[in-house]
């Protein structure tokens, strides 16, 4: 190490290795930088300026105002735009301001709280001025407090193993240079060039819980076990050890299992079913991890609970759970895990719960005609109609099988109270059959039927995993 970069400040020296790990591989010709106008974010904007140039990079800067603090956001956004143009030479700086009013409608919508909608909010904004800039990669100034703050929140929440990994240090465009770094030493290194910064007074608000472990929680653990975080650490170490072995345990349990969570679509959004055995033989840890898996492949945007996916990797294989807006259940030979919320079975209930037979546009009932082949947007999804030599079938993506035949014209259309089908020695209602099948509430107004000349031809369960049902013409017809 040369002499100069032996007097370079701690705080550089982590940026200066962290840029090395992450940027050289990348090769980005622009830097961007978030930066609030606090401590940790100024110190990432100086260290950036002062290192860019070492590794072939040009920095610019964004700030945004969330419209929450009356005229302090404002304020600090100022404050920032001014701080850039007196660099040498002045550093672009993007001010963007979120219109008031936007992030209590997000937190409503999210369900997560005003910090959590912020925090979405304001990373659509970094991506959208990256990309208006051309910055392929994105900074931000989480300092190892901010790790600690994270991890006692998320141990204390009772979060699963992988949420215990803590803030990665780059994850997509996003690098996070602080990570090592301490808030003490971010403010000696500010103080060493003569910067000011600016106060958060929402970061001394005791409602929010990371404000109240960072101001009562951290101090009493100071003051009990000074060495508290070093014995963090060996946890939180061995608890990633044990998440990858886990991890790896499961690739090889896929590996056995080719039918692990194939998707089923619906009118409601996707839904994911597997085996209803592989799922009952895997291990429970197996069955936890499947079931995090597939609430990322299902895009689950709200924060889950450890409980709700223990309670879901208990499932007995017969009743149905729901919980945290999850959705298990059992449906034949299958297990299906969608994310649905109480107030679409609450509706779907009064549907099915309704005592007269109303009319079928009162019922919600879909009813497509066909008289040739093609593709139609069902209330399932999309059904192929297709001409074998055998006749008419009606087929989906995820069935080529089908069922029929038929001939045209027919009707696609969904369940209507009274529905019957004929079975050998008479008729059968369809509602006793969704019964006897566990077709949840979600399904029963979807499932796709075919109507011909007024006779309810087939039910098309195989469209959202279950068995089909034929009705053969009789002789009469």
């Amino acid at each position: 190490m040369s002499e100069s970069r032996q007097k370079l400040h701690p705080l550089l020296v982590h940026v200066a290795r962290s840029f090395g790990h992450f940027l050289v591989p990348r090769k980005p010709s622009c830097l961007l930088v978030a930066v609030s106008g606090g401590a940790d974010s100024l110190a990432l904007l100086y260290a950036a300026h002062e290192l860019a140039p070492d590794f072939g990079v040009c920095a610019c800067a964004v700030t945004v105002d969330h419209s929450l603090r009356a005229q302090e956001g404002a304020l600090d956004a100022r404050f920032v735009r001014a701080l850039c143009a007196r660099f040498s030479p002045p550093l672009p700086c993007f001010v963007q301001q979120i219109s008031a009013g936007a992030v209590h409608a997000c937190a409503k919508i999210r369900g997560r709280g005003v910090q959590d909608a912020a925090r979405a909010l304001r990373y659509k904004v970094f991506d959208h001025v990256a990309a208006r800039c051309g910055a392929q990669v994105v900074l931000t100034a989480h300092t190892r407090d901010d790790q600690y703050e994270t991890l006692l929140m998320r141990l204390f929440q009772g979060a699963a193993a992988s949420a215990l990994q803590g803030i990665r240090a780059a994850r997509g465009r996003y690098v996070r240079p602080l990570l090592k770094v301490s808030r003490t030493c971010v403010e000696d290194f500010l103080q060493t060039r003569g910067v000011r910064w600016r106060e958060d007074t929402s970061n001394t608000c005791r409602k929010y819980v990371r404000n109240r472990i960072r101001h009562e929680l951290i101090p009493a653990l100071d003051a009990v076990l000074a060495g508290w975080r070093s014995g963090l650490d060996k946890t939180f170490a061995g608890i990633s050890a044990e998440h990858s072995f886990c991890v790896a345990a499961l690739t090889r349990w896929r590996e056995g299992c080719s039918h692990a969570w194939e998707p089923v679509p619906r009118a409601l959004g996707t839904r994911l079913r597997m085996p209803r055995s592989d799922f009952l033989a895997a291990e429970f840890i197996l069955r936890f991890f499947l079931l995090q898996e597939a609430c990322v492949r299902l895009g689950v945007s709200h924060r889950v609970p450890r409980g709700a996916l223990e309670r879901c990797a208990r499932f007995d294989g017969v009743r149905r759970i729901h919980v945290s807006g999850l959705q298990l259940e059992r449906a034949g030979a299958y297990v299906l895990f969608s994310c649905i919320h109480a107030s679409d079975i609450a509706r779907e209930t009064k549907k099915q719960d309704t005592g007269s037979p109303p009319s079928s546009e009162k019922q919600g009932v879909s009813a497509i005609y066909v008289a040739r082949p093609g593709a139609y947007l069902c209330a399932c999804g999309t059904l192929l109609v297709e001409v074998r030599p055998a006749g008419v079938f009606v087929c989906c993506a995820q069935d080529r099988v089908g069922v029929g035949p038929f001939s045209f014209p027919f009707y696609i259309r969904t369940h209507r109270t009274g529905d019957t089908i004929s079975i050998r020695g008479g008729h059968k209602g369809i509602r006793k059959m969704f019964s006897e099948w566990h077709v949840p509430l979600s399904d029963r107004t979807v499932l796709p039927m075919i109507e011909q000349d007024g006779v309810l031809r087939a039910l098309y369960g195989a469209a959202l995993g279950y068995q089909n049902r034929y009705a053969e013409r009789t002789p009469h017809e």
